[in-house]
């Protein structure tokens, strides 16, 4: 007995589009079992009748959508194109879908480019269709055809389902940049270790960690490795990220990954790491650790069972050595992969007349994927190969100074040296915008109002372009969406080496000292990081406290932070005593509506240690404490807190004693005990060992 034929209603702008929609059709026709329907098979006078194509789409069992940048021609009455109707239709009858979404850098002829305002609709009709769980990019018409052909078969099967994520497993990976190559030796080398299900010491957790020098492609290795269905079938609990950098917050990181599981968030980064071990002892999850400086750091989250396996990413490799890591070395790309991400940024083939050169250029930025991609922006914007690798080998030589020295950090700085005078020479208040973001943390997402301000920008639009612009030069990253006041807005982070250069380009004079030197900001950082706090204080309506400030997905975590920085410390002390209309903590209640518990113990402990024990930080906690409602913390005060209370005379040592002796559990207490340095301290200690 024969299957029943489904229909695939195809969904697309046609002037931009045509081989693209051609290639589509031809890969649903090949597949067994699937017609393809689409405009082509109607009349113009049918066609043209929004009820006609609404209607055709019912008829359909699945939806494929392709989205370009032109929204195209409406219905008459309707101000949305047909293309957004037919996919409005879709959603409506509960159709399946695949969207399959073209890069930002999709070329649109210049005969074809719309007004303003269709531009913005196509612009928010991508948006609306990012956020569709089964979606996917595009490169060409035959990569097109492929990742259709793979996609109809698969959309019911769980384990390969395009960025379907199961509802109650978390996936906390990176999105995979546009333009990548696998490094398949390496790749498959530890991926096999990842697939084991057992390490050489039975019942112990597995630790491996990568390890290479900054710009080699360790993030984007270890995500690719978390995307491979193989290895999401093996850690069929999921995949856990978390970034440190050299600065972590770790209780909040902890947290977070507390919360991605489902569970409550705790006070302290160690009882925080042993509640993420008991949640991981008896499931099977990959958690990536990645960025790490120092060892320490990557203590807290070393937790998991024996089927979970923990993957360090690491430009030391003493941090691997200290958590008993399998070291993995990652070496520079291969001439040829290095040719082959030159094509893929380019979205063209490498000509043989422009081989050797492009060689030479790889060679010189030290096949490092990131001075690579950088390199193909230069040729995109239509740099000859030679005239980069002229340009390139004068940075270098300029750089290596009279001794010669030519290192991988050389090359990558030379290189990175080109983009910023590109920059800076396309557009100098975009240079320094980029410049401005080397004052943030390093790792951090930033959204385009957080960038609004960073920038004193008035228009959120203006500060998305801006986003945009660094992305496409690529000098930031796009990241993972964010729900931001019922909308989602795109999350934007740079690699660590190009804020480690922005934040000496905030301390460059603006006159450079040498011809060749690019202008700075001319700030020391203090200034800096005090000009974006009183940005941000222009925001605060009337004389309300900074609690009052609206979220932009980035200040509340980071106000102390900058206030350190600053060094505005009385600010922080004001901070921690703002209170509601109510009578209640300012700062708590904001803290905690975010879901920022941890963050704000985080901000109270580094408050006490920059007072050096003033008699003004015990007056700090003591309001925390005395009028937030610790709605999640009143039964789980950290014990270093308690210590501190009795150490001020904000409670008595029988205050302390009594609620010593009350909490639980008691192996809390014995086992992540404060340190103890009084008699009086070392009472409650002792109180809650004999009790």
């Amino acid at each position: 007995m024969s299957m029943p034929i489904k229909n695939v209603f195809l969904s697309s702008t046609a002037r931009d589009l045509k081989e693209y929609r051609e290639a589509a059709y031809k890969a649903i026709e090949g597949l067994d079992g699937y017609h393809c329907v689409r405009m082509e098979d109607f009349g113009a006078r049918d066609y043209e009748s929004d009820e006609f194509c609404c209607a055709r789409v019912d008829e359909c069992d699945l939806f494929v959508g392709i989205v370009g940048h032109l929204y195209g021609s409406c219905p008459t009455g309707s101000n949305q194109s047909y293309t957004e109707r037919e996919y409005e239709s879709a959603v409506e009858a509960g159709k399946p879908r695949l969207m399959f979404v073209a890069p930002r850098d999709f070329p649109v002829p210049a005969d074809l480019i719309e007004s303003d305002e269709k531009r913005k609709k196509q612009k928010a009709f991508r948006e609306r269709v990012s956020k569709d769980r089964m979606r996917a990019d595009f490169k060409s018409p035959d990569n097109l055809a492929l990742r259709v052909a793979q996609a109809i078969p698969n959309k019911e099967n769980p384990e390969i389902e395009i960025e379907k994520r199961a509802s109650n497993v978390p996936f906390q990976a990176p999105h995979l940049p546009e333009h990548f190559i696998l490094r398949t030796e390496k790749r498959e080398e530890l991926k096999r270790r990842l697939l084991a299900n057992s390490s050489d010491r039975p019942g112990v957790l597995v630790v491996s960690a990568l390890h290479g020098p900054g710009g080699i492609g360790k993030t984007v290795l270890a995500s690719s490795l978390a995307h491979d269905p193989e290895v999401r079938k093996r850690f069929s609990d999921g995949v856990l990220w978390t970034t440190l950098g050299q600065e972590p917050q770790i209780l909040s990181l902890l947290n977070d990954l507390i919360r991605e599981i489902g569970d409550h968030e705790l006070p302290t980064s160690e009882a925080a790491s042993a509640h993420l071990r008991s949640l991981l002892h008896d499931r099977a999850v990959l958690l990536v650790v990645d960025d790490a400086w120092e060892p320490e750091h990557v203590k807290p989250f070393l937790v998991g069972g024996p089927n979970s396996h923990i993957l360090v990413t690491t430009r030391r490799a003493f941090v691997a050595d200290e958590a008993d890591a399998e070291l993995y070395e990652l070496d520079e790309m291969t001439s040829d992969q290095s040719l082959d991400l030159f094509s893929s940024r380019l979205g063209r083939p490498i000509t043989e007349a422009e081989r050797d050169d492009a060689r030479l250029v790889a060679e010189l930025v030290g096949h490092l994927p990131l001075a690579l991609v950088l390199a193909a922006e230069r040729i995109r914007r239509k740099v000859s190969w030679k005239d980069l690798k002229d340009a390139l080998e004068k940075e270098i030589s300029f750089l290596e100074g009279p001794r010669r020295r030519r290192t991988g950090e050389t090359r990558l700085k030379a290189c990175l040296n080109l983009s910023f005078k590109a920059l800076y020479e396309d557009d100098e208040d975009a240079w320094r915008a980029f410049v401005w973001r080397g004052i943030l943390p390093e790792d951090v997402k930033i959204t385009a109002p957080m960038a609004a301000k960073l920038w004193d920008l008035d228009d959120e639009t203006e500060a998305e372009d801006l986003l945009e612009l660094f992305w496409d030069e690529a000098l930031l990253i796009h990241d993972k969406k964010a729900r931001f006041e019922e909308e989602y807005e795109n999350f934007y982070r740079m690699h660590d080496l190009l804020h480690e250069r922005a934040v000496r380009f905030v301390k460059s004079p603006i006159t450079p000292q040498k011809e060749d030197d690019l202008p700075g900001l001319g700030l020391d950082l203090q200034a800096a990081h005090s000009l974006l706090l009183d940005r941000y204080r222009e925001k605060i309506a009337d004389s309300s406290g900074w609690h009052t400030l609206p979220d932009d997905n980035y200040v509340h975590a980071h106000l102390v932070w900058h206030m350190e920085k600053a060094n505005r410390i009385g600010e922080i002390h004001a901070l921690l005593r703002e209170e509601t209309p109510e009578g209640m903590n300012g700062w708590y209640q904001t803290r905690y509506r975010l879901g920022q518990i941890g963050g704000f113990i985080e901000d109270v402990e580094r408050a006490w240690e920059l007072s050096e024990k003033e008699e003004k930080l015990g007056m700090v906690i003591r309001y925390a404490l005395e009028t937030a409602s610790f709605n999640s913390l009143s039964e789980n005060i950290p014990p270093k807190l308690v210590a501190r209370l009795v150490e001020f005379e904000i409670w008595t040592l029988d205050q302390g004693l009594t609620y010593a002796m009350h909490q639980n559990p008691r192996s809390y207490w014995y086992d992540n005990y404060f340190e103890l340095n009084t008699p009086q301290l070392a009472a409650v200690g002792m109180v809650k060992k004999t009790t």
